[in-house]
């Protein structure tokens, strides 16, 4: 019963077989892998034989066989059935939503910001028979005038970067709030202005000694992959966060940028230690997401959901 173990393979039709498929050094790897599995399975085959002839009679072989056999689908149905009672038990958590007003300083203050700069061209008022120049130099006396008048209201109203000064102001404190902001931004002059812009608005309030601006530029191609974008913000959680910070203490902010950069972003911050936040403009509220997946029952997939 127990003869040794003969894997009659057609080398010939093999060989066809895996080349037609592949080619080159592929194929080749291909074909040696098969040739290394055929060894492996007869070797083991035949040792299990010898042990089972030595030890046992045919039908006490036959018996232990069955036990085996038995025992590993008692297994596999034990687990199957404990996996799919917890898939089932993960999709039917309900999403939350932890969130907090800038005014009412609910929320934790960050000690590092990651977010976009938006370009001062486009978005959803583009300029309109302004130049370039003579947005910017507005954009630095609105900047100039809240500083002197300590009224900062006026300062919301800067498409691009408004939102930006708002949650760093809301972020930073002397003590243990915001040092280190990655202020991603296209190749565009009207962005790399907007970032500028904030760079001289914490320069002339005299953080720029205190909050780190990191520019992390986007290539064109960059701009609308969401898979570029994630690889992007996962490059600033592993290889730039100073020793002293962990995730936790940073929050990536989706208040701007495009569809494709938010998405990238998002999938990005998946990890439980990252932090979203998002302003609300019509209540001035600072929402912050924490995003989780969650495996969906039955199937080898995942849901991105709010927690």
């Amino acid at each position: 019963m127990f003869d040794k173990l003969k894997l009659e393979w057609n080398s010939d039709e093999l060989i066809r077989t895996v080349v037609s498929g592949t080619t080159g050094t592929l194929g080749v790897i291909v074909l040696l892998y098969l040739f290394v599995v055929k060894f492996l399975v007869e070797v083991s085959y035949n040792l299990l034989a010898e042990l089972i002839k030595e030890h046992f009679g045919l039908y006490e072989a036959i018996v232990l066989i069955i036990l085996v056999l038995t025992g590993f689908i008692i297994l596999y149905g034990f687990n199957n059935y404990f996996t799919k009672r917890r898939f089932n038990k993960l999709a039917e958590m309900e999403p939350e939503i932890k969130g907090g007003s800038v005014d009412q300083s609910e929320l934790s203050k960050k000690k590092g910001l990651i977010t976009f700069v938006s370009n001062i061209s486009k978005g959803p008022k583009p300029l309109e028979g302004v130049s370039l120049e003579t947005e910017v130099k507005r954009r630095y006396d609105v900047i100039d005038q809240a500083l002197e008048t300590g009224d900062y209201s006026s300062l919301k109203g800067i498409q691009g970067i408004g939102h930006i000064i708002q949650i760093i102001n809301y972020h930073f404190d002397t003590e243990q709030g915001l040092r280190e902001c990655w202020l991603l931004h296209s190749s565009d002059q009207g962005s790399i202005k907007n970032f500028e812009l904030i760079q001289s608005y914490l320069k002339k309030k005299g953080l720029d000694s205190i909050i780190k601006l990191n520019s992390i530029p986007l290539k064109d191609n960059e701009l609308t992959k969401p898979e570029s974008i994630r690889k992007k913000i996962s490059d600033i959680y592993k290889n730039q966060l100073p020793k002293d910070l962990n995730e936790d203490d940073v929050v990536a902010d989706i208040t701007s940028g495009t569809k494709a950069m938010t998405t990238g972003m998002i999938i990005a911050c998946i990890k439980p230690n990252r932090k979203i936040e998002y302003l609300d403009f019509k209540t001035n509220s600072l929402v912050e997401i924490e995003v989780e997946a969650i495996p969906v029952a039955n199937s080898g997939a995942c849901l991105v959901g709010e927690t």
